[in-house]
């Protein structure tokens, strides 16, 4: 299931809405706010990160870090910085769930109201959910300004939540596999995970559709599929998991010739292909001099083979969106 579609399902659930969402804003933000004593203030603020105090992706969250960082987002505004999960944002969230401030549902509607760029069926889904909050108590599940979210642009920001989250954990398990590695194979691995890097950049920037309001979701999760078979290759090369293959350099050379023939689909062309097929070819090549020096027991036609059937797989999935 993809995030867009997860998200939309999320938004479609029994969470009631509040059409009347505007007048409860303004009755929210009627009283002015005063700011929890004890709470630090200063400039050496600037610059924080209260998503990332928020969430702790990979690392233990800090709250009292999150309402500092959030207040002094709130307190100065920047045109050209923060976004959802800054601010007002954050703020929404620990109000709600009652994370290093008492949980205070009226509050976290004050401060979701004051997420201006929202959609107003998205505003209408989130301010009936605090409400219900308010009235029923506090949920199994923390409130998340993701669960109310309705527009391809939400989407987008709350799949790169996600992906933080994966990036962490595929951080440790990366560590987890280096950490087996005599020297000479981790000084062989940088240039293949600059040309792994290339690769997904490549592969997400031309053969992922951007022309709809989702398509930062979808570039994400192709970035996030390409970075977990990275990982699933490290172990299956490593572990000698590698299935014989034969014939494929054939099978690989027509889907590419089928691929870069059909008609352009949104924003994937042939052109784009093109520069992806250059990216993976770089990418194959850099696996087989890292494979030398790593897995010196196999040959490189077996590793071809495996990359080789992946490459395989991405090109004919394009068939499905031209």
């Amino acid at each position: 299931m993809t995030a867009l579609l997860l998200l939309t399902l999320l938004a479609q659930t029994a969470l009631p809405t509040e059409k009347n969402w505007k007048q409860i804003c303004d009755r929210a933000s009627a009283t002015p706010y005063v700011r929890p004593t004890g709470v630090r203030m200063d400039s050496t603020l600037k610059g924080c990160n209260a998503e990332q105090a928020y969430y702790g992706y990979g690392k233990a969250p800090d709250p009292a870090a999150a309402l500092s960082c959030a207040l002094y987002q709130r307190e100065h505004p920047k045109e050209t910085a923060g976004g959802v999960f800054s601010g007002a944002g954050i703020l929404a969230m620990l109000y709600a769930n009652g994370v290093a401030v008492p949980r205070d549902e009226n509050q976290a509607i004050r401060f979701a109201c004051e997420l201006k760029w929202a959609a107003p069926a998205e505003m209408e889904s989130r301010i009936g959910h605090l409400e219900k909050l308010s009235a029923t108590g506090p949920a199994t599940k923390n409130f998340d300004l993701c669960d109310d979210a309705t527009s391809g642009v939400m989407m987008g920001v709350c799949e790169a939540v996600q992906q933080s989250f994966a990036d962490a954990k595929r951080k440790q398990d990366l560590d987890s596999i280096m950490a087996a590695w005599p020297e000479s194979v981790k000084q062989a691995f940088p240039a293949l995970q600059m040309a792994e890097d290339r690769f997904v950049e490549a592969r997400s920037r031309y053969e992922v559709d951007h022309s709809g309001t989702g398509h930062a979701a979808f570039e994400l999760e192709e970035q996030g599929r390409l970075r977990d078979q990275f990982l699933i290759n490290l172990r299956r090369f490593g572990s000698g998991d590698i299935p014989p293959a034969a014939g494929l350099d054939q099978q690989l050379e027509s889907a590419y010739r089928n691929a870069i023939g059909l008609p352009a689909a949104g924003t994937i062309t042939s052109d784009g292909i093109q520069k992806t097929e250059a990216a993976w070819t770089s990418l194959r090549d850099q696996w087989l001099e890292f494979a030398r020096v790593a897995y010196p027991g196999f040959s490189p036609e077996r590793i071809q083979a495996q990359l080789n059937r992946l490459r395989i797989h991405q090109l004919e999935s394009l068939s499905a969106h031209r």
